[in-house]
């Protein structure tokens, strides 16, 4: 096998060689792939709770400093903020909370990921919860999913009205297991044909709101644990859920299948 292939490049230029009219078209080398964006990023969704409660942060010289300035300053591109619906037991990551850390993100020369829980409380693999206000239509795909996509749209276009449009959006958090379920839901199977209905409402308000302003929002699915990922994402696509830019996944080194140093194959 391995004369196979002088052969052939010797026989074409020889029968180029008897053609010396034949005009030949102009090389044109391939475009480039585009480079992907490598991001440096950091969850800061704490901050405000953690300096209300007098919380000081130091730079590396032992100086008090803004944190989201020591981030910048430490090479840090894009803060991610979480996004609970009406939370009624904290004051923080509720839409004002958000508002007072996107504008200090942006004063940092830093872009912003905003997390939609859409729950008043954690979601994750174990919890997807609806928001209390939303219960009454937890079980009418169809109005539920308005209510996914009017609160998605309202709170970008919000946003935007203030100048703090976040450049990337993640719809849901750690979405493992079905999005929005009543509280006494079950985990075990997911059902794709609302799950996926739901999500897609998500993704369509972030385009419309993208749209509306005139700016792009880059959005982003997220599960937890990297040996979740491919049956998932493949799932996901199956059922049509595929207006995407980017995966988010956790890593939870305590609770994975995956041990450190084969992250690079996980997935």
């Amino acid at each position: 096998m391995k004369m196979v292939f002088p052969f052939l490049a010797i026989l074409i230029l020889l029968v180029t060689a008897c053609e010396p009219d034949r005009e030949r078209p102009a090389f044109t080398p391939p475009e480039p792939a585009p480079e992907q964006p490598f991001l440096r990023g950091a969850d800061l969704s704490y901050v405000n709770e953690m300096e209300d409660c007098g919380a000081v942060y130091l730079d590396t010289a032992g100086g008090a400093k803004d944190p989201y300035a020591i981030f910048a300053d430490a090479g840090t591109d894009l803060v991610r903020l979480r996004l609970w619906y009406q939370p009624d037991w904290t004051d923080y990551s509720n839409y004002d909370d958000v508002v007072k850390a996107i504008a200090r993100a942006k004063a940092a020369d830093m872009e912003v990921l905003l997390d939609f829980h859409y729950s008043d409380d954690w979601a994750d693999p174990g919890k997807q919860e609806v928001p209390a206000a939303w219960l009454p239509v937890v079980n009418d795909m169809e109005a539920l999913g308005d209510s996914v996509y009017n609160y998605t749209f309202r709170v970008l276009g919000q946003l935007n009205d203030l100048g703090l449009l976040p450049e990337y959006v993640q719809v849901g958090n750690e979405t493992n297991s079905e999005i929005l379920q009543d509280p006494d839901g079950s985990y075990v199977t997911i059902n794709w044909n609302r799950n996926a209905f739901l999500l897609n409402k998500g993704l369509s308000a972030v385009r419309a709101a993208a749209t509306a302003a005139d700016k792009e929002i880059a959005t982003m699915l997220h599960v937890a644990q990297p040996e979740n990922a491919l049956w998932w994402f493949s799932e996901a696509k199956e059922n049509g859920l595929t207006n995407f830019d980017w995966i988010g996944i956790s890593y939870y080194p305590l609770w994975s299948d995956v041990a450190l140093n084969d992250l690079p194959t996980a997935i």
